[in-house]
């Protein structure tokens, strides 16, 4: 983003830097996820005590996803004694599948594996894991036309959907200005 390589970008942990505008726009939750035949598929919840001694799948190093989990997962004292880490939703989705472990992952990640019944989501009732999800830009940025479409389009998404929580502040257009074509020479 610093190098203007993007105009407009996103990032799961919040971040200060004097140069970027960062904008919360979406408040994603995280969710265990186990295969079907998991001793903890049938349940309707569990607690975080059900999880002790489980192989624990996490994202790679740098993921945002895989930070929080992490932190929230060593506040609670949880002891994972045994873990994967894998690169990607992906890997560790497929890791899940294949009956490696558990995960928690963002729950945009997972709805086609738990329509399709090849995942299934546990509510843990004793913690709530929650990020948000921000666009990012330069500061001194103005956006060209199909980035700012892009931007548009998002907001109107936010506007429209019921399902998810979103941030007042993007609900009010705080994008920044469009880039201004520039006349033929």
């Amino acid at each position: 983003m610093l190098a203007q390589q993007w105009d407009v970008g996103m990032i799961g942990i919040p971040l200060t830097h004097p140069h970027l505008h960062v904008q919360p726009c979406w408040r994603d939750t995280l969710v265990l996820i186990v295969p079907p035949p998991h001793r903890l598929a049938t349940r309707s919840a569990v607690t975080l005590a059900d999880l002790s001694g489980e192989t624990w799948i996490f994202r790679e190093a740098g993921s945002a996803s895989g930070q929080v989990v992490k932190s929230v997962l060593n506040g609670a004292h949880l002891v994972q004694d045994h873990t994967l880490v894998l690169q990607g939703s992906e890997g560790v989705k497929q890791a899940i599948m294949a009956g490696l472990g558990i995960a928690m992952v963002s729950r945009f990640a997972i709805t086609l594996e738990v329509q399709q019944g090849v995942l299934r989501v546990v509510p843990i009732t004793d913690i709530q894991v929650e990020r948000d999800l921000c666009l990012i830009w330069r500061q001194d940025s103005r956006l060209p036309a199909a980035a700012h479409a892009f931007l548009e389009v998002l907001h109107e998404q936010v506007r429209t959907s019921a399902s998810h929580r979103f941030s007042p502040v993007l609900l009010n257009g705080a994008f920044p200005p469009q880039r201004r074509p520039q006349p033929m020479a």
